[in-house]
């Protein structure tokens, strides 16, 4: 099995998106059943409260991946070091998660590609700058 970090969008305590790396197309993305896969980002100043991310199974190749996902992610973010992970502000697994089909498939491995929502287990206040999110699908 196959799940790929694509798009991540960090909100705020009120439901507004704070950052967004645009629609998802499959081409940067990475396994997060594999590996612990991180995403850069830079917000202004604010309380991040939850994550939306996207997947996709190509292993085997199905339009939903929701049957390859187990339910559990564990996340992490932290602030930037010079362009890599620097100081943990916030780690926890969350178990339950259902993800949702978007409609796009991405036509070089014939993948649905679903979002997945979770509340972060403390929201996060965060100053202007740049940050990581780190996921993976279960625990690690």
């Amino acid at each position: 099995m196959k799940l790929s970090l694509g798009l991540i969008a960090a909100a705020l305590a009120h439901g507004a998106t704070i950052f967004s790396s645009g629609l998802p197309d499959g081409s940067a993305a990475v396994s997060i059943s594999i590996l612990r896969a991180a995403e850069d980002f830079t917000i202004g100043a604010a309380t991040i409260t939850g994550v939306r991310f996207y997947i996709a199974a190509n292993d085997p190749v199905i339009p939903n991946p929701q049957g390859n996902f187990s339910g559990q992610i564990t996340y992490a973010l932290y602030n930037d070091a010079a362009g890599s992970l620097g100081t943990l502000l916030a780690t926890g697994t969350v178990s339950g998660l259902t993800s949702v089909p978007t409609g796009i498939v991405v036509n070089a491995v014939n993948a649905g590609i679903s979002s997945v929502d979770f509340n972060l287990l403390t929201a996060v206040s965060a100053g202007a700058g740049t940050y990581w999110l780190e996921v993976h699908e279960g625990p690690t």
